[in-house]
């Protein structure tokens, strides 16, 4: 019904006090669709081991190779239910990179219970989980510095902008100006902040440069530049979308 509905991904929440096991609801899901990307949308770091998240969405990948996603998020929801406050961003930054460094097939330096030791994925021939696949990486950002670490960081950001904060769009903006370097990172970005309000809308294709590996995030007008067309026909067309979202968007066109 999704898929003929016109959607793309399936978004599955993680916040054990309230709704199932996002696991098992992205197991049931990989069954289900054949081209639909699945994945979480967000994780909380919180409550479980970077390791045991990496595992998790690296299992659904065996069952639907190629169409997952993950993405983290410091925790709100989740975390107040279970009494706790949302993880730190030094200790958000530090679960990325782990995670990451995991669903590459890497070695990894982690620290547990005040003790640092290598780890990495064992046994990979047995085939119990897959990161053959790409994964990609999306993190959940409000400020400045989450969506910092998003750009330098991650394969998007997910991020909103509250009614009645103004600020919100220029945060925003921000990130895809400042946060990113203008490649994969915030084609994303852009994709995720338009199906989030007009998931019928095509996005036409737009080759990207990679970032080199250990650059820096910088602004790079040229991938900025293959993407104002699309937005002028989302900011020309959605007459539906908030002010504050054409706002912010309108800051490209």
């Amino acid at each position: 019904m999704l898929k003929i509905s016109g959607y793309s991904h399936c978004w599955v929440t993680d916040s054990p006090m309230l709704r199932s096991n996002c696991w098992a609801v992205l197991a049931l899901a990989a069954n289900a669709t054949r081209n639909m990307q699945i994945g979480t949308g967000v994780n909380v770091p919180g409550i479980r081991q970077a390791p045991v998240t990496a595992n998790g969405i690296a299992t659904i990948n065996r069952l639907a190779p190629g169409r997952c996603f993950i993405s983290l998020g410091t925790g709100n929801t989740a975390a107040r239910t279970l009494g706790q406050r949302p993880m730190k961003l030094k200790e958000f930054e530090e679960y990325i990179r782990v995670v990451k460094a995991l669903l590459k097939g890497e070695e990894v330096e982690y620290l547990y219970a005040g003790e640092s030791r290598k780890i990495q994925f064992q046994m990979l021939e047995h085939s119990f989980i897959d990161i053959q696949h790409q994964i990609k990486l999306y993190i959940a950002g409000f400020g400045p510095k989450a969506q910092q670490i998003a750009g330098d960081l991650g394969d998007g950001l997910i991020s909103g902008i509250p009614r009645g904060r103004p600020k919100g769009t220029r945060d925003l903006a921000g990130y895809v100006l400042e946060s990113t370097d203008g490649g994969t990172e915030l084609v994303d970005a852009l994709v995720s902040i338009a199906r989030g309000v007009m998931p019928n809308v095509p996005v036409p294709g737009i080759k990207v440069q990679e970032r080199p590996a250990g650059s820096a995030s910088r602004p790079v007008e040229g991938h900025r530049d293959a993407a104002r067309p699309w937005l002028r026909q989302i900011s020309a067309t959605a007459r539906h979308i908030p002010q504050c979202l054409r706002q912010a968007t309108g800051a490209f066109v």
